[in-house]
């Protein structure tokens, strides 16, 4: 496999990790202002309900809104990465093994019937989890503290140190702040699954092609982690091996590897010929040329 056809595939799978992060952007924003908009309702409810059970109602009612709402935009931003996912997959596809337009096509059919629906309709209730835990946290801390409350004994002003104790960020920060953390949160969630709703449909597709090895191909730029500069400095794996993939004691695993932020992928590549140079690699913008460096 020429460096050509390498240069090829790395460049595809920049335009779409491009892509997918302009997406990402757009949809943050959007989760960030509704969910912004319910941690403001929830500091007038805090003001202004006339007791523990008031309040209860009224924020839990708030979460659902918040991380329904906020799963339905990510639902909406999966189904968009599906697409751009599977196109990339069929096109970096065809770079590596040759086939031919009418056999991919008919390979990217059966594979967005079997598991589109799956994916995007699964990923769902883990969506909303994420929100309550992470941008919604402070209206979750409440309602823990709030049915704590209730169970033990207590007042509004207690359950609502309970919350500032359990998320500090929200004692009495301007709005400005609020919505810049806000808007951090709900980024890394997107970020994340996204990322691994691009790498179902990557390996998907190509373990359905037939394909058992997987390179991994991240963004060499400052912000690359020392764990996916090792990924992609290492040789193709099969999924179980990339699973149980340490370097000096340290797991690396597949990705996405942090809690959040990764952007890193998995191609499928032939058992022969993939072996690019670290200087392609870094040329290609796949490792940081700092990190290269250490």
């Amino acid at each position: 496999m020429g460096p050509a056809t390498l240069r090829r595939v790395f460049q595809i799978r920049r335009e779409a990790q491009a892509l997918l992060q302009r997406m990402e952007t757009e949809t943050a924003a959007q989760v960030a202002a509704l969910i912004q908009g319910v941690l403001d309702r929830l500091m007038v409810e805090i003001e202004t309900a006339p007791n523990v059970d008031a309040l209860l109602r009224a924020v839990s009612q708030l979460l659902d809104y918040g991380a329904r709402g906020g799963a339905d935009l990510m639902a909406a931003l999966a189904t968009n990465t599906f697409d751009v996912s599977l196109v990339t997959a069929l096109t970096t596809h065809g770079e590596m093994f040759g086939q031919s337009q009418r056999t991919l096509a008919n390979l990217a059919r059966t594979f967005d019937a079997t598991y589109r629906r799956d994916l995007i309709t699964a990923g769902h209730a883990n969506w909303y989890r994420r929100l309550a835990d992470s941008p919604l946290k402070p209206a979750s801390a409440l309602r823990d503290a709030l049915i704590d409350v209730r169970v033990n004994g207590g007042s509004l002003r207690t359950a609502v140190r309970q919350m500032i104790a359990a998320d500090p960020a929200l004692d009495r920060l301007p709005l400005s702040q609020q919505a810049i953390s806000t808007l951090a949160r709900a980024r890394a969630v997107i970020r994340t699954e996204t990322t691994r709703l691009d790498n179902a449909v990557s390996v998907g597709f190509a373990e359905a092609a037939g394909v058992e090895l997987f390179a991994n191909l991240g963004v060499g730029d400052d912000r690359q982690s020392d764990v996916c500069h090792i990924a992609c400095a290492s040789k193709p794996r099969t999924i179980e091996g990339w699973r149980h993939f340490y370097f000096r004691g340290v797991y690396i695993g597949p990705p996405p590897r942090h809690v959040a932020n990764c952007r890193d992928s998995l191609q499928g590549v032939p058992s022969r010929g993939y072996d690019p140079s670290d200087a392609l690699l870094i040329q290609a913008g796949v490792l940081s040329e700092e990190e290269a460096a250490r």
